[in-house]
C-alpha cells in the first residue's frame, strides 16, 4: 500500500455498529464485561480505547513499525522512552535539539543518574568515541530543531550495529511523509504529533513507534502504568489530520523553498538555514533519506540582537507569531526565547543559535507576499532607525504605536483610516476617548490606553516648553502659552493667570471643570487667589470643546461680573481669551473689556 493510501485506509475501517466512515469518538472511561475477564478487548479508558486502537494501528503503518503507542503529548512519548533506561546508562545525542528535549533530559532524568552526552553528529563517525559500555541509547532529531541540521541516520545506524545500543529517531519535523527512520535502521521513532500529523494546531499529542516487538511491549506496559495517555478525541482529531498529511506536507515543502531561496538573497538577512540548499550541511544526506526538505526554515539577521528579531516577529502581516508548527497557519518564532528558553544561553550559542534566530513553520499557503511586505524599505519602525523619527509622517508613527494592525488591514492602513475619521488632525484624534478608540477592529484596551498616553505626553511636551516667566504684552502670546494644556480638552475648564505689576506671570490655575457647554465659576474663589499671591492683573481663560469661538451671553455676563468685582479689588482683568482647538477670540482685541 502506497503512504498516500496509507493515511485514508491503514488500520482503518468503517465502524462495525453503524457503518460509519469516520472512526466515532469513543468517549468512555470504562466498558462493560460479560463476566469478570470477558469483554470485547476492551476493559478500562486508560488501558484501551478503540478510537486510540485504530489511531495506533494507522501510525504504525505511516512508519513500517510492528506497533504504535500514542500518548498525551511528544515530551509524554519521550518520557515513555527514557523511563526504559536504568540508572548508570547513558544516552548520546545532538547537541542542536528541541529545548523541552533537553530540559526533560537534564532537569528529570539526570537526577536518576542517567546521563546524556550532547554532540554534534555532522560526522556519525564521531560517534564512536563517546561510545562506552554503559551506552544504551542514541537519540536523534533529523531535521534539528531549530538549527535544521541533517543527520545521517543510517551512518549512526551502522556505527552502532550488533550491540545492544537503541537508536531513536524524533520525527516529528520530516514526518512519515518526507522520512522513514525504521527503514534506515532506526529501532523507535517519536513524533510529537501535536505538529505536522494533528496539522490543524488543534491537538496535543505524541506517538511512539517500534520496529522490535519486545520494545513495544516495554514501551505499552509504561503507557498504562504512567498513564500519560491521550484522550478519544484528541485521538480522532489526528485520525483526521493524517487523512491531508500527504497534501499538507507537500505544499509546505514547495513553500518553505519560495521563501528560503527569497531570504537569502535580503539585504537584512546573514543567513539561511533551509536543507534544501546545495550549501547546506549534509544537504546530500538530506536528499537521500527524505522525500523533499521539509516546511522548516530558519535564519539569522544582519543586526544579531533580540531586539532586531522581535522587530521582524511583530510586524508580520501572514505570519502568526506563536510556539509550534506544522499547522495550516504559518508560523514565525524566536527560538531563543521561546521553544529553546530553557537551555543555557551558552550552549545555544556553540550550535549557532543566536540572539536573532528567527524560525519560520511555512504550511498550505504561498508566504511570497507576507515576507516582501515584511521587508520594504520604508515600514514605519524600520524606517524610524534609518532615517529618524523626524522623516516619519503621522500615520507611520501611529502605525508604531498600534504594532500591528488586524487580518486584512495593516497597522499603517488601520492608521489612515484613524487619522481620515479625524481630517488627519492629532489635535482631534488626541480629543479621543478610550471608547472612541476600541470601537476600531484591532484596537483593544492595552493598544487605547498606548495611543492616549502617547497622545496625552505631546501635548505635555509641549506644554512644558513653555517659557512661564515671560511678560505678556499680547493675546497672542497668552493663546500660544495656554493652548497646550486647553486645546484638546472634551469638557469646559476655566483657567487664571495671575500676574504682577510688570504683566510677568506669577501663577496659573485651573479654577473649574464643567461639561461639553457649560462650567461654573465663582467670582469669590478668583478674587481670593488673586489677593493670596498679590496679583496686580488677572487673565480668564476657557475653552469651548464644540469648536465655535463665537462667546456665549453667560461668558459676556461672568466677564462683566468679574471685571467690576476686580475694580472694587484694585486688580486689573487684562483679557479674557476663549480657545476651540487651535484658534482663540480674545475680549480685549474685540473691545469687549473696559479696562
Amino acid at each position: 500500500m502506497k503512504f498516500n493510501t496509507k493515511t485514508i485506509h491503514a488500520g482503518i475501517t468503517p465502524d462495525p455498529s453503524s457503518g460509519a466512515i469516520m472512526t466515532p469518538i469513543f468517549q468512555t472511561s470504562t466498558y462493560v464485561q460479560d463476566a469478570p475477564g470477558i469483554h470485547k478487548g476492551f476493559a478500562y479508558g486508560r488501558t484501551q480505547n478503540p478510537t486510540r486502537h485504530v489511531l495506533e494501528a494507522n501510525l504504525a503503518a505511516l512508519e513500517n513499525g510492528v506497533e504504535a503507542i500514542c500518548f498525551a503529548s511528544g515530551l509524554a512519548a519521550l518520557d515513555a522512552i527514557l523511563k526504559t533506561l536504568h540508572p548508570g546508562d547513558e544516552v548520546i545525542t545532538t547537541n542542536d535539539l528541541y529545548g523541552g528535549s533537553y530540559r526533560l533530559m537534564m532537569r528529570i532524568f539526570s537526577n536518576y543518574n542517567i546521563n546524556f552526552q550532547f554532540i554534534g553528529m555532522d560526522n556519525v563517525e564521531k560517534i564512536q568515541s563517546f561510545i562506552t559500555d554503559k551506552t544504551k541509547m542514541i537519540w536523534i532529531e533529523t531535521p534539528t530543531n531549530p538549527m535544521l541540521n541533517i543527520i545521517d541516520i543510517q551512518g549512526v545506524c551502522n556505527q552502532v550495529k550488533g550491540s545492544n545500543i537503541k537508536v531513536c529517531v524524533d520525527n516529528t519535523f520530516a514526518s512519515p511523509y518526507l522520512q522513514s527512520p525504521l527503514d534506515l535502521g532506526a529501532d523507535i521513532v517519536m513524533h510529537s504529533a501535536t505538529k505536522y500529523l494533528g496539522g490543524h494546531s488543534d491537538v496535543v499529542h505524541g506517538i511512539v513507534v517500534c520496529k522490535h516487538p519486545e520494545d513495544a511491549e516495554a514501551i505499552r506496559f509504561i503507557q498504562n502504568a504512567a498513564g500519560a495517555v491521550p484522550g478519544p478525541q484528541d485521538c480522532f482529531l489526528v485520525l483526521r489530520g493524517i487523512k491531508t498529511l500527504h497534501i499538507r506536507v507537500q505544499r509546505a515543502c514547495e513553500n518553505a523553498k519560495k521563501i528560503a531561496e527569497h531570504l537569502l538573497n535580503h539585504p537584512k538577512v546573514s543567513k539561511v538555514y533551509y536543507p534544501g540548499f546545495e550549501s547546506h550541511p549534509n544537504h546530500h544526506t538530506a536528499k537521500s533519506q527524505m522525500k523533499d526538505f521539509g516546511g522548516m526554515v530558519s535564519f539569522d539577521l544582519v543586526e544579531n540582537s533580540q531586539e532586531a528579531a522581535f522587530m521582524v516577529l511583530s510586524n508580520t502581516h501572514y505570519f502568526s507569531l506563536a510556539e509550534s508548527l506544522g499547522g495550516v497557519e504559518s508560523l514565525i518564532g524566536h527560538p531563543a526565547t521561546m521553544t529553546h528558553a530553557s537551555i543555557p544561553k551558552e550552549e545555544r550559542l556553540k550550535v549557532g543559535l543566536t540572539d536573532s534566530l528567527i524560525r519560520l513553520s511555512v504550511v498550505l499557503k504561498t508566504n511570497n507576499l507576507s515576507i516582501k511586505q515584511w521587508s520594504e524599505d520604508d515600514r514605519p519602525r524600520e524606517k524610524l532607525l534609518q532615517k529618524g523619527k523626524e522623516n516619519l509622517s503621522d500615520t507611520e508613527l501611529l502605525a508604531i504605536l498600534l504594532g500591528s494592525g488586524s487580518r486584512g488591514e495593516s497597522a499603517v492602513d488601520l492608521s489612515k483610516r484613524m487619522l481620515g475619521d479625524v481630517d488627519n488632525s492629532l489635535n482631534l484624534l488626541g480629543k479621543s476617548n478610550l471608547t472612541d478608540l476600541m470601537k476600531y477592529k484591532g484596537i483593544g484596551e492595552a493598544k487605547a490606553i498606548t495611543i492616549a498616553a502617547a497622545l496625552e505626553l505631546g501635548r505635555r511636551r509641549q506644554a512644558s516648553d513653555i517659557d512661564l516667566t515671560q511678560k505678556f504684552t499680547s493675546s497672542t502670546e497668552i493663546f500660544k502659552v495656554m493652548s497646550p494644556y486647553m486645546s484638546d480638552l472634551q469638557v469646559e475648564e476655566f483657567w487664571i493667570l495671575l500676574l504682577n505689576r510688570s504683566n510677568r506671570l506669577i501663577k496659573k490655575e485651573l479654577i473649574s471643570k464643567g461639561g461639553v457647554s457649560e462650567t461654573t465659576v465663582d467670582v469669590k474663589v478668583i478674587l481670593k487667589s488673586a489677593i493670596d499671591n498679590l496679583a496686580s492683573a488677572i487673565v480668564l481663560l476657557h475653552n469651548h470643546p464644540s469648536g465655535n469661538l463665537k462667546p456665549s451671553t453667560a461668558d459676556l455676563n461672568i466677564t462683566k461680573k468679574i471685571n467690576e468685582a476686580c475694580k472694587m479689588m484694585d486688580v486689573r482683568l487684562l483679557d479674557h481669551i476663549i480657545i476651540a482647538e487651535k484658534k482663540y477670540f480674545s475680549f480685549l482685541d474685540e473691545g469687549l473689556i473696559n479696562l
